[in-house]
């Protein structure tokens, strides 16, 4: 699944940290469950972009990167071996004025299966009003001003007219003032992980739940990688359940919201 993430924060909000520590979350998750991160950039350490690049590298797992940018933009390096950039760059046509970041945004839009907004100015803003154009589903994070807080007013009666989403819009909802009372980053590891989860029910991608014996974990691997490779969505205990979770509930709760269960 193609996640594209959208906003930033204020320097001088004392949100900053909160805001940098889940943007991190969010982004280790997503690289975790083996989806393919989308930016607009990495230069701006107070985007959310880049943050949850910073995330992904953190997250010990082989991680894709498109990075959806005008051609004038410049190359994206990155030192981390486990990063895999992917940069995708757009002419802006000569005979046109205007925003010229619109012809990147359109293509990232465009070529994303969901959106995760969080705080974000005039640019999410923009993101926002195109993925309604393009009918891409949104998830909206609340909390940190800005962008996200006015399309989350508009997007939360969607959110809880499906019952699969009711859990994940409350998570949504607080996730603010759950990332504030965090003590250390890695104490917002499973709330990175319920927004990815919230945004693989709001994509509508076919998921998989895949049990096996870990004897057969060999095969799971195999089997995982081609339901990725097919844009598949795949539920495994080794990726998605954390110490202190409970196992039974937990299980439970993806059995309720996956679409088709393979056992090995």
């Amino acid at each position: 699944m193609r996640i594209l993430v959208a906003g930033s924060y204020r320097e001088d909000d004392n949100l900053t940290d909160a805001y940098r520590w889940l943007a991190q979350a969010i982004g280790r998750a997503a690289v975790e469950y083996g989806h393919t991160l989308m930016v607009e950039g990495v230069h701006d350490k107070r985007t959310f972009d880049s943050q949850a690049v910073d995330g992904a590298g953190a997250s010990g797992a082989r991680a894709t990167v498109e990075v959806h940018c005008m051609i004038d933009y410049g190359p994206v390096e990155c030192s981390d071996p486990l990063i895999e950039f992917h940069q995708v760059p757009y002419r802006w046509p000569q005979e046109q004025s205007g925003d010229k970041k619109l012809w990147s945004r359109i293509g990232g839009v465009a070529a994303s299966d969901v959106m995760i907004m969080m705080g974000g100015r005039k640019g999410s803003d923009q993101q926002g009003e195109l993925a309604i154009e393009l009918r891409k589903p949104v998830v909206s994070v609340p909390g940190f001003r800005g962008a996200s807080d006015e399309w989350f007013k508009s997007f939360v009666a969607s959110y809880q007219s499906r019952p699969e989403l009711h859990n994940g819009t409350f998570v949504v909802k607080t996730a603010s003032d759950t990332a504030q009372k965090a003590a250390r980053p890695k104490d917002l590891d499973s709330l990175g992980r319920q927004i990815i989860e919230f945004a693989e029910l709001m994509a509508h991608k076919q998921r998989y739940f895949l049990s096996y014996a870990h004897e057969n974990a060999e095969i799971a691997d195999h089997l995982e990688t081609l339901l990725l490779r097919a844009g598949r969505v795949v539920v495994r205990d080794e990726a998605r359940l954390a110490l202190g979770d409970n196992l039974v509930q937990r299980i439970e709760d993806y059995l309720q919201c996956t679409d088709t269960f393979i056992g090995l």
